[in-house]
């Protein structure tokens, strides 16, 4: 018989497709080989997932990465049945509908934050860690998800109009379309947000995205100068969570914050609404309480709220990341 991975290519020969779509289909498989290898042992479901992953890590846009699963689906599928073992069917991942959906529901443990953090280090820190830890700290102190954080911009950063306290106005999703929201922001967020703004204004940075891409670069005398450019588009705030995670055995992504901000408040008590003025969710008046939350959707001032609720931060993660800033 052929060898495994010649029969991926061959059950294409065999198809009904036209030559183009047999060699789209092709590349397809010839990535998935450089990433999986040619040992079909080495071809699982798991592994399929973290291909998934890693496309979208490395830049591919969801619609792209998408279609090439579907491509890995199609000789995957045929690829069982040729070896008459349903379970070698291994393609079958959980894939992403947007931007940014990632249907796991675990949210990090006290210990995982920990090592996360801890593993950017301590002050005198250089400007990515600096950076990324800001951005982690926003992550899990606003469940913020990364369109949001990617949207924060240092002119949106201020007072709440009505109610005085800090937020930052922010895109969430909503319907029809992105809608702003102003998130409120906690101490711990503001001191993390403020040291890295102090940071930036000594580049003359103090307009455009909070989180900006650093260019690296060498002095005349031999020193290293970061200079701040545009904005981290999506995939690079992927990238820069996944390669922080990565780097103490962690595998999260960006919208793993969120459900570890709702988590963690929810187990401090914090009720929806509470958990709700912070992550922009709206209240639904189609609730199993009938007279309860969803009753009282029309009537109730998120924003009012967020003032109460901003301050839930865990008394562990504020001295954590305090001790982290320098504080």
């Amino acid at each position: 018989m052929s060898e495994p991975s010649s029969i991926l290519h061959d059950i294409l020969s065999r198809s009904g497709f036209s030559p183009t779509t047999r060699e789209a289909y092709s590349r397809v498989i010839d990535r998935w080989l450089a990433f999986a290898g040619t040992d079909p042992a080495g071809w699982t479901r798991i592994k399929a997932q973290e291909w998934y992953d890693s496309l979208i890590a490395g830049g591919v846009k969801v619609a792209s990465a998408n279609v090439y699963l579907a491509s890995l689906r199609y000789v995957s599928k045929w690829y069982a049945t040729r070896m008459g073992n349903p379970n070698l069917d291994f393609a079958i991942v959980q894939t992403r509908a947007d931007d940014h959906v990632e249907k796991t529901r675990h949210a990090l443990t006290q210990e995982e934050a920990t090592r996360l953090l801890e593993s950017i280090g301590t002050p005198p820190m250089a400007p990515l860690e600096h950076r990324d830890l800001v951005m982690l700290v926003v992550g899990l102190e606003t469940g913020m998800r990364r369109k949001s954080i990617a949207g924060m911009r240092i002119e949106n950063i201020g007072q709440h109009p009505r109610h005085g306290y800090p937020i930052a106005r922010v895109p969430i999703k909503g319907a029809g379309g992105a809608v702003e929201y102003p998130v409120p922001l906690s101490d711990l967020c503001i001191a993390a947000i403020t040291s890295w703004r102090n940071w930036l204004a000594k580049r003359r940075y103090t307009k455009g995205a909070l989180f900006p891409r650093l260019d690296r670069d060498i002095s005349p005398r031999g020193d290293t100068v970061w200079t701040p450019t545009t904005g981290l588009a999506l995939p690079s705030i992927n990238k820069a969570i996944d390669t922080r995670a990565r780097r103490v055995g962690l595998d999260i992504h960006p919208h793993l914050l969120r459900h570890t901000f709702i988590s963690w408040r929810e187990a401090a008590g914090l009720t929806p609404v509470q958990i709700a003025s912070i992550t922009g969710h709206r209240p639904s008046r189609s609730t199993e309480q009938g007279q309860g939350w969803g009753a009282m959707a029309g009537y109730i001032d998120l924003e009012m709220v967020g003032e109460t609720a901003r301050n839930s931060t865990p008394p562990w993660l504020h001295a954590l990341v305090t001790r982290l800033l320098g504080g």
